[in-house]
């Protein structure tokens, strides 16, 4: 039996949204997936750099903030 199988988990990523699945508290969130620009970082346009970190991080900063979390949830 999974370990999850009596537990909320919300999982964010690609083209779902936190507002469809936000009501009640989760046990778990899990943020998957996001697209980050690949290159050297001298070819790197800093606009590309800068929409990485506003998805990647701030991104993830933001949905647990977002969200309840139950205790111990992560």
């Amino acid at each position: 039996m999974s370990a999850y199988a009596d537990q909320r988990v919300l999982v964010v990523g690609g083209t779902s949204g936190v507002g469809l699945a936000t009501a009640g508290e989760f046990d778990h969130v899990v943020v998957s997936a996001w697209e980050t620009p690949m290159g050297r970082v001298d070819a790197l346009p800093l606009a590309d750099a800068y929409a990485a970190m506003d998805s990647k991080f701030w991104g993830a900063y933001r949905i647990p903030r977002s969200v309840r979390v139950r205790p111990p949830g992560r």
